[in-house]
């Protein structure tokens, strides 16, 4: 398996430097999306509607907008028999104006050295196989990790749509990203909530996210879709 899994449960109820949106859900009372200051999750993932795997994620902000979002993944039941891949995805850097902009990006795996992608201003630097290149980045260059959180973090300043680049090991990809008119989202065990939708892709489309946000009672990603060279990927929240 080569997609981080990603995870979501349980969120601390410490509230987190000022993201705030309001969102109308028909003609029920507005609900403030508040993410909280730290918190962990738990999702099951599909490949083209088969059980692959779980994940767990966990991601803190420090008062001073520093956050850390760690995701570690891997293949079970039937899967993890026929083909056992683990691994460990960390992104590091700091909130800016609605973007979680990372400074440090890590994926670890079993047996092999670490791939790291660093920022020096608007270079990136990729340690790879054990050689090293540079690339060219805006400030506000993303990584996979920091992408779901950036989208609905700018939808609370009140700009849902934008633009930006999404960091690779290999090169950066220009990425446009927007939130979609639905207010509403469905839990696994089918209650319909308040909650916000957004889809990111390439130029290209040759990768494509959307990402399901609840934001009320409490906020929390509840389904994950990525499409891309590796396959079609479902997470979804576990009960």
């Amino acid at each position: 398996m080569r997609r981080a899994l990603l995870g979501c449960g349980h969120w601390a109820v410490g509230l987190v430097i000022g993201l705030w949106a309001a969102v109308a859900f028909g003609n029920a009372a507005r609900a403030t999306f508040v993410l909280p200051s730290e918190g962990h999750a738990q999702y099951t993932v599909q490949k083209g509607g088969v059980p692959l795997g779980v994940a767990r994620l966990e991601w803190q902000v420090a008062p001073d907008g520093r956050y850390r979002i760690v995701l570690a993944s891997q293949t079970t039941g039937l899967a993890g028999l026929l083909s056992h891949y683990a691994e460990t995805r960390i992104s590091e850097g700091r909130v800016v104006s609605g973007w979680w902009v990372p400074e440090r990006s890590v994926r670890q795996r079993p047996g092999k050295d670490d791939e790291v992608i660093a920022r020096a201003e608007e270079t990136v630097v990729v340690t790879r196989k054990g050689q090293t290149l540079r690339y060219p980045a805006p400030p506000t260059a993303q990584d996979f990790l920091s992408l779901l959180f950036s989208m609905p973090s700018r939808a609370a300043a009140g700009k849902g749509d934008g633009e930006t680049v999404l960091l690779g090991a290999k090169r950066g990809k220009a990425i446009t990203f927007l939130r979609a008119a639905t207010e509403a989202v469905t839990l696994p065990d089918g209650q319909t909530v308040l909650g916000l939708v957004f889809h990111a892709e390439t130029q290209k489309k040759d990768w494509q996210v959307t990402a399901e946000w609840q934001v009320a009672p409490i906020v929390r990603l509840v389904r994950l879709e990525v499409n891309g060279e590796e396959g079609d990927f479902v997470y979804e929240l576990a009960r």
